[in-house]
């Protein structure tokens, strides 16, 4: 076996002693000592490193820790604790807090407080006109600019909170029937019917009917302006359908019965100052359609009896 000389790198053949080429001698391999060489050191020196690791056992056996056991070490209060701080929240759930409307209750009904930006704090109290539905709104002098624009911030902050609270998916509709009637038949405004977004859904019907009549009828009267006029009514309702599925993807998609629950509950105060409409809410609640036909008739009505009143005069 050949081996080489690490003075003059020269090969050797064997184990000898000394270099054939340059007279070194050749360094050998230190045998380990035996256990009896280390423990006659050991004697020796008291403070030796092999005496300690002598003491375990080479081969050293895990103890199985059992169930009893495991269930004694944890201390169920202080994972309570743990579980009823506020500061241990995952980030969904401080998502949905952040979502979530700020409101306080007052003689059952939702108050959001806006004292911070109105200068109007006592034009919204309580009386027997508003208990019976007839609100009258605050009146304000041309010069006050201030309060104008105070009252509008105050609208802001509470039309905020509305739009938060419509956020929220009703429980009898599901997220993925939601999303599947949606994504298939998203640009005829199905999915805004299954939701209860009944105007919603009928002016994207409207524009997505009317886009495939106009493109595809041959009368002389849409010839020259057919595509502009069919593909504007087109992309309406694609662009309706595409902002939905974004928004029902990303769970901003806002829920008609979801708003008008929470005007509900808001007390007259707060209703008023999202504007006059939400204060006769059943009303508003309609279509337009039947709020117009509503007005007609009350116009009508009042009409009938100014005639019957000058006739009796």
């Amino acid at each position: 076996m050949l081996h080489i000389c690490k003075n003059c790198f020269n090969s050797y053949n064997g184990k000898p002693e000394v270099c054939p080429h340059c007279g070194v001698e050749l360094s050998k391999k230190v045998k380990p000592n035996s256990k009896e060489d280390n423990l006659a050191q050991d004697n020796l020196n008291p403070n030796s490193s092999y005496k300690k690791q002598n003491t375990k056992s080479k081969h050293h056996k895990r103890r199985r820790i059992s169930s009893a056991e495991i269930m004694e070490s944890i201390n169920f209060e202080d994972l309570l604790k743990k579980t009823d701080d506020k500061s241990v929240n995952t980030w969904r759930e401080l998502k949905r807090k952040e979502k979530r409307p700020e409101f306080s209750v007052k003689n059952g009904e939702l108050d959001i407080n806006t004292s911070d930006v109105t200068y109007l704090p006592q034009t919204y109290t309580y009386s027997a006109k508003k208990a019976r539905g007839e609100y009258t709104k605050p009146s304000i002098k041309w010069w006050e600019i201030y309060k104008w624009a105070d009252l509008m911030l105050a609208k802001r902050k509470v039309k905020k909170q509305v739009k938060k609270a419509s956020y929220y998916r009703p429980p009898q509709i599901k997220a993925s029937t939601m999303g599947i009637l949606c994504f298939l038949f998203g640009y005829i405004g199905i999915h805004n019917y299954y939701a209860r977004n009944y105007r919603k859904g009928i002016v994207s019907t409207f524009c997505c009917i009317m886009g495939l009549i106009i493109i595809f009828t041959k009368n002389w009267f849409f010839n020259s302006i057919k595509l502009s006029l069919g593909g504007g009514f087109m992309f309406v309702a694609v662009t309706m359908w595409v902002a939905d599925f974004i928004n029902i993807c990303m769970g901003k998609y806002k829920y008609r019965l979801s708003k008008w629950r929470f005007i509900d509950c808001l007390n007259v105060d707060s209703r008023a100052k999202l504007g006059y409409k939400y204060v006769d809410k059943e009303e508003y609640k309609k279509l337009w359609i039947v709020r117009l036909v509503n007005k007609i008739k009350k116009f009508i009505a009042t009409n009938k009896q100014k005639r019957e009143a000058k006739k009796v005069s």
